[in-house]
């Protein structure tokens, strides 16, 4: 189910078109929370931490910020979840939303 709303949603977040900024959000905690139990530690910390700074609704339980961050310390570690949240400390929403597509389209391949 995760891997169809990934695709899904992905789709809506053209670069071009409405920036929907806490579906965005909700999107990099639920692929971010994905990756750190399937192993793929390095993007779904990165996309913990990028969701944190665009929260989706708070009024669910999944998407609480302590929550959230509960859950990553849990995977990485207090330091790297500090060194990861410290990253994007300063980023504008605007600026996360970037980070998130860009994790979600991967490393671009020569």
């Amino acid at each position: 189910r995760v891997l169809q709303m990934k695709d899904s949603s992905a789709l809506k977040f053209d670069p071009k078109g409405y920036a929907d900024l806490p579906l965005a959000g909700s999107l990099a905690s639920a692929i971010g929370s994905f990756d750190l139990v399937t192993g793929n530690i390095d993007r779904g910390v990165e996309l913990m931490a990028l969701s944190l700074k665009m929260p989706g609704r708070q009024d669910f339980v999944s998407l609480h910020h302590a929550r959230l961050s509960d859950f990553a310390v849990g995977v990485v570690g207090a330091d790297r979840w500090s060194v990861e949240t410290e990253k994007v400390s300063g980023y504008s929403r605007r600026a996360v939303r970037e980070a998130v597509l860009a994790a979600l389209r991967g490393p671009v391949l020569d």
